[in-house]
């Protein structure tokens, strides 16, 4: 059903096209900052640029965000696992194939 549209590869990309992003931009650019500051070498490239708090408060800001986004996911896979389990089971079935009279 969706694999078509997992297949699209942004070089087959057309105008109107819709992009759907799964997390802010600049998210692994928080990250890779943090992860770079415990190397001068890279942290060199970035210092004159922002300061470490700065890079750390981007950082937790990213892993915020990044948390609330699993944690929605979580919620709706539940809420569509036991949907769908619900469905499946006899007590819905039961039910949906009684006749309602209404007087």
């Amino acid at each position: 059903m969706f694999s078509s549209f997992f297949n699209h590869r942004p070089d087959n990309a057309v105008d109107g096209d819709v992009l759907v992003l799964t997390k802010p931009l600049g998210t692994q650019v928080a990250v890779n900052l943090h992860q770079w500051m415990t190397d001068p070498e890279k942290w060199s490239n970035f210092s004159s640029i922002l300061t470490e708090s700065e890079a750390e408060k981007s950082y937790q800001r990213a892993m915020a965000s990044m948390a609330r986004l699993n944690l929605i996911g979580m919620f709706n896979h539940i809420r569509l696992a036991v949907t769908r389990s619900y469905l499946k089971s006899k007590c819905f079935r039961s039910i949906t194939q009684r006749r309602v009279v209404w007087n």
